[in-house]
């Protein structure tokens, strides 16, 4: 492998593990939230055969190994790594070759065994490692933190080096099938990635212990206080035959669940996913919403805050079948429901701006496809509402702003029409989510069909290259390879999804090597923490990075950036969560005042 290796032009090819953990409580539990605490690193030269070991406390101020340009530096899921350079006060390396993610790639979409994790990719090329249930313990052992004694330092330190040999092996066998082009902007993506996993998610800490601590107290007159609206209440229990009288007394359209040919059709459908397509529709049931996902669920445990304020969770990228990050939604403040968005605050003289990619994969649809006509319609006003004037759905010259203020909730059906459409959504489903007739969704469908030709004859392109045997790849070389039996929704998804996750990915690593303190990515945004006296510098140069990002994958087209700003001391708002939030900060008060009353 050594030759094969030296023509890769580098000077040197570390091959490197580290093992941290996060601290722990006062009842020696380990800790989520904190900043990576390190425990070692293990490192090796595949050139000249040169090792390193540094254990806990004998971390020098600088790396032992050179880390430029002329190094290649290869890790398993190396944002890890990084992670733990940063917290050592290293530099960070600026070639990274991540085998996580290459392994990903290499995987995606075949059949076979499932799993991504390093024992799972030397199994599947028929190498040996150490067994899991070692490895589990050797896991739990380091995240209970120090003391350790020298034979558990020996241990995982053997632990540690057991890795960096399977890492040798691993780049050995998918050396020959490495794109370099794709693969080291992969790696690139490392650095990005271990920069907003260590700054986290800045929130009001103080309250959100507060309201956690409560909650059993908060929940029944949280209940009654949202439940005045709408009488669907018996105690903490939901009742289905209230709800279903309170859709009819308001003129709701609710989806039912379809029942088996030739049977009527059945029950409301009470999913997650049917109350939040709902709710964009018709904002009256947002707070509801909001207060059936909330029951029972507020755990000190659901939102992980360091000791520093900070909120922090893997942000787990590569995890989906388009390379998009799939952060934990029991975990990510952005994954839970849109009030506890509320606790998020920039810090004392600071602003959060939050940059997101307006209608992203009408966008990257329009760019990659060629369709001129989706392009205009994206880039000339509001893609949905030209959409739905060409549909005759709204007047010709309507604007957004008029949309929204004379004709309620006819763009949110045009945004969840025109989408579903995109991913191949058929008119059944798509006539609940819009709450028109199948015929008028058929309709809606042929009309986006008839419009947008070119970017469906593009798609339709792609479903037969896979279909035949072939693999689809984005501008930046991410796979999706022939399965045996492959979904064609699936893959129509795929060329949109896998290149907008490309477009953030290099944002991310634009944004935050330039200086810029990323706080977050959220599917098709990120969120910036800055100080008030460069928020006006940040957000002009922030999105013109982000514009940037996407003309590089797009090949020159450009997406609209938005902004949102909150600066301290106010909270970060989102407006379909508003209600309930106001709703639990009276509660609080109302405790507060009985508190003093007492």
């Amino acid at each position: 492998m050594r030759t094969a290796l030296k023509k890769l032009g580098f000077k040197r090819i570390i091959v490197c593990d580290t093992e941290y953990n996060f601290g722990v409580d006062v009842e020696s539990t380990p800790l989520d939230g904190n900043p990576l605490r390190p425990v070692c690193v293990c490192a090796k030269d595949l050139l000249s055969n040169e090792t390193w070991e540094i254990w806990l406390g004998e971390f020098p101020g600088e790396p032992p190994f050179p880390l430029d340009e002329t190094t290649l530096f290869v890790a398993y899921n190396a944002s890890a790594e990084v992670r733990t350079f940063m917290a050592a006060g290293w530099p960070t390396p600026a070639r990274v070759l991540d085998l996580f993610a290459e392994y990903c790639d290499h995987r995606n979409g075949r059949d076979g065994e499932s799993g991504r994790s390093l024992l799972a990719a030397m199994m599947h090329f028929g190498l040996d490692s150490v067994g899991t249930v070692h490895k589990q313990q050797m896991i739990d052992r380091i995240l209970k933190g120090p003391p350790f004694t020298e034979e558990e330092r020996r241990e995982i330190l053997d632990y540690c080096w057991s890795d960096v040999y399977a890492l040798e092996r691993l780049l050995s066998a998918m050396l020959p099938s490495i794109e370099w082009k794709g693969a080291l902007v992969r790696g690139r993506y490392a650095h990005a990635v271990a920069a907003m996993e260590t700054a986290g998610i800045p929130v009001n800490a103080a309250l959100l212990d507060e309201v956690v601590a409560r909650w059993s107290e908060i929940q029944g007159g949280l209940i009654r206080e949202i439940d005045r609206d709408y009488g669907v209440y018996d105690g903490t229990t939901f009742k289905a035959d209230r709800f279903e009288v309170f859709v009819e007394r308001h003129g709701i359209p609710w989806p039912r669940r379809q029942k088996r040919k030739g049977q009527a059709v059945g029950s409301l459908a009470l999913d997650a996913d049917t109350f939040g397509d709902m709710a964009k529709i018709f904002p009256i049931v947002a707070p509801l919403a909001e207060l059936r996902n909330a029951i029972g669920k507020m755990r000190k445990n659901d939102v992980p805050v360091g000791d520093d304020g900070r909120a922090r969770t893997g942000i787990r990228p590569f995890a989906s079948s388009t390379s998009r990050n799939q952060p934990s939604t029991s975990q990510f403040l952005y994954g839970q429901s849109k009030w506890i968005r509320h606790f998020i605050q920039p810090e004392p003289g600071h602003a959060l701006v939050y940059f997101d990619y307006s209608a992203e994969e009408v966008g990257v649809a329009a760019a990659l496809s060629g369709d001129k006509v989706m392009q205009a319609d994206y880039l000339d006003g509001d893609f949905y509402v030209n959409f739905g004037v060409a549909l005759g759905q709204l007047p010709s010259g309507c604007t957004k702003a008029i949309a929204e203020d004379h004709f309620h909730g006819v763009r949110d059906r045009l945004k969840i029409a025109s989408l579903a459409t995109l991913y191949g959504m058929g008119p059944p489903l798509m006539a609940s989510r819009i709450e028109k007739s199948r015929a008028v969704a058929a309709a809606w469908i042929r009309g986006h069909r008839a419009r947008y030709n070119v970017f469906w004859s593009f798609i339709q392109g792609a479903i037969d290259h896979l279909m035949r045997g072939g693999s689809l790849e984005t501008e930046l070389r991410w796979h999706l390879h022939p399965g045996r039996d492959p979904n064609p929704r699936s893959v129509a998804n795929f060329p949109i999804q896998a290149n907008a996750s490309e477009i953030l990915r290099v944002a991310c690593c634009l944004v935050t090597e330039a200086g810029f303190e990323v706080c977050a990515p959220v599917h098709d945004a990120i969120l910036v923490h800055c100080k008030i006296e460069n928020l006006d510098r940040t957000v002009t140069e922030v999105q013109a990075l982000m514009v940037r990002a996407s003309q590089i994958v797009l090949g020159g087209f450009a997406l609209k950036v938005g902004t949102e700003v909150t600066q301290y001391p106010d909270h970060l708002t989102d407006k379909r969560g508003t209600r309930m939030w106001e709703a639990v900060m009276k509660q609080m008060d109302l405790l507060k005042r009985r508190r003093r009353k007492a």
